[in-house]
């Protein structure tokens, strides 16, 4: 009871995470938020399938389904988390290789996803799935770095909630003895993926703010130029005039 208590703490903040920011999607139609929200649902779908709830509580049945929304989640996680990254931390400006490299993370799991629906391909595709996370997760890391380093301010804050889920998917390794067992452990992917999307949800929140300041800035600087471009003209009339004037009384 007590772990079912705490597995629906951890769904009911996913939900909420998921409404609010769709709500948030929907209002002003920035594409990180698109990205987010498929995140997000790609990882509940994940830890539903993971978990065995999913399949306790929504599609009992439906075994096919439960096989194979392990890997269509995957690869709904790779898409998403990598667009996500990519369009939050500006790797196209910031670091343009990483960018060009994140790129390959969307076709990679359309035709890994595919093949996951073929039953021959079911593993060799999760298993694929699995590795190409691992890869995109070190692209994600590195450009996040260098963008913080190249003072790209929310960088600093998708690092923080990207290195709370590093942290979480690192107590996964108890599953294969390689860490002792404990509760940190064994619930470290949940704890540290909630952290992550609060702290992401936060972040984006300061993100959008950053960029509205920013633009205000801008259109601020654009009105002073034109002002003084204004008054430069102005001057340069009226001494063109007091010329013409001066002309005439000669």
């Amino acid at each position: 009871h007590n772990e079912q208590i705490g597995e629906g703490v951890y769904f009911g903040i996913l939900l909420a995470l998921l409404l609010y920011n769709f709500a948030v999607m929907i209002s002003i139609r920035e594409a990180s938020y698109v990205y987010y929200v498929v995140y997000a649902l790609a990882f509940a779908l994940l830890m539903l399938s993971f978990s065995g709830y999913g399949f306790e509580f929504f599609w009992p049945d439906s075994p096919q389904w439960q096989n194979l929304s392990l890997p269509i989640s995957l690869a709904l996680l790779l898409a998403s988390s990598v667009s996500f990254a990519r369009t939050f931390l500006n790797l196209k400006e910031k670091v343009p290789l990483l960018g060009k490299l994140a790129l390959l993370a969307l076709p990679m799991a359309i035709i890994f996803g595919v093949l996951a629906c073929m039953p021959k391909m079911l593993m060799p595709a999760t298993i694929a799935l699995n590795v190409s996370l691992i890869v995109f997760s070190i692209i994600i890391t590195l450009g996040g770095i260098l963008s913080a380093v190249r003072g790209y301010r929310p960088a600093i804050y998708f690092m923080l909630a990207w290195s709370l889920l590093m942290l979480g998917g690192v107590a996964l390794l108890s599953s294969f003895g390689l860490l002792p067992r404990s509760l940190m452990t064994e619930y470290g992917l949940q704890l540290g993926s909630a952290a992550e999307m609060l702290l992401l949800s936060f972040s984006l929140a300061h993100r959008i703010t950053l960029l509205r300041n920013e633009n205000t800035r801008i259109e601020l600087d654009a009105r002073i130029n034109l002002e003084q471009r204004v008054d430069q003209r102005t001057e340069e009339l009226a001494e063109i005039a007091r010329q013409l004037r001066e002309a005439n009384q000669r």
